[in-house]
């Protein structure tokens, strides 16, 4: 009785993170790739179901705790089939000048339906509403760079943030473009490169948890530009600053994109958005 009552006061004190995270687990299970046939879209309905259950009926027995809900669902996505994109090389680079207008992004990968992961004061459910700003992002590669060519759209341009100014500065505090790299698939060894409208740039690595700030991507290129409703970034991201081989036909990696949203009116909250789930991205010659 005694577990119960301590599991039911700690579900009280953290309802909403439990309610978001939960939101985002079931995004992963629910939403997504459509085209992956009836069977496997009722596994992960009843995976859905599953987890709702074990969340509003505790265990009975002696580790009924927090940490058994926390582990639950951070395990949860590891079991969860990732959606998969297939990147093609590029012939030519595109010219790192922030417009987007080379020939490269035209058979480049497009990654979309970026979903709200954060309650911004509307009535957005987190982890399964669109965000209301959508990203297109554009990725492609060669045997030196991984390019990534962003549009953000954005219908309040005259409220966008830009502040930051200097390398390793809080790019993250403006609106921005965030980029997730696990480099060898096991979740301990996250690249975290970030760029804010303006091109200002932020990175950092990642290990067991514990963030390497002074750690600098070396020959990380940006550029950036402003539209009427939009804004643009271009990245070129070196293997050799990554610390990683040159992708091969096959090769798998694993990433996620993240976008920080501040250009919203007076009073508004952020809105922040990712790519649904996790990307597994195949790499084609």
């Amino acid at each position: 009785m005694a577990n119960q009552l301590d599991l039911l006061s700690w579900l009280l004190k953290n309802q909403v993170e439990i309610f978001e995270g939960l939101c985002l687990c079931l995004t992963w299970i629910i939403v997504g790739d459509f085209s992956i046939g009836v069977k496997e879209y009722m596994k992960r309905i009843l995976i859905g179901v599953t987890l709702l259950l074990m969340l509003v009926q505790p265990s009975m027995g002696q580790e009924s705790s927090h940490t058994k809900i926390r582990l639950m669902l951070g395990e949860l996505q590891s079991k969860i089939p990732r959606h998969r994109i297939s990147i093609n090389q590029c012939q030519t680079p595109p010219v790192i000048d922030g417009k987007l207008d080379d020939g490269a992004w035209e058979h480049a990968a497009l990654l979309t339906h970026f979903i709200r992961n954060n309650y911004n004061g509307t009535k957005s459910i987190a982890g399964l509403t669109p965000a209301e700003a959508q990203s297109l992002i554009h990725v492609t590669y060669d045997d030196q760079y991984f390019y990534i060519g962003a549009q953000m759209m954005e219908p309040d341009m005259q409220y966008l943030v830009s502040v930051t100014e200097n390398r390793d500065d809080q790019a993250w505090t403006d609106d921005s473009l965030e980029w997730f790299f696990d480099t060898d698939l096991t979740g301990k060894q996250i690249i975290q490169l970030i760029s804010s409208n303006k091109g200002v740039i932020w990175d950092g690595h990642d290990y067991k948890g514990k963030t390497k700030v002074d750690w600098t991507c070396q020959g990380f290129k940006v550029a950036a530009s402003h539209g009427k409703d939009c804004w643009y970034v271009e990245w070129a991201v070196p293997y050799a600053g990554l610390g990683v081989p040159v992708p091969q036909k096959g090769d798998v990696w694993r990433m996620q994109f993240a976008r920080q949203r501040y250009a919203t009116p007076a009073g508004q909250r952020r809105e922040n958005s990712t790519w649904v789930g996790s990307i597994e991205s195949t790499f084609k010659v």
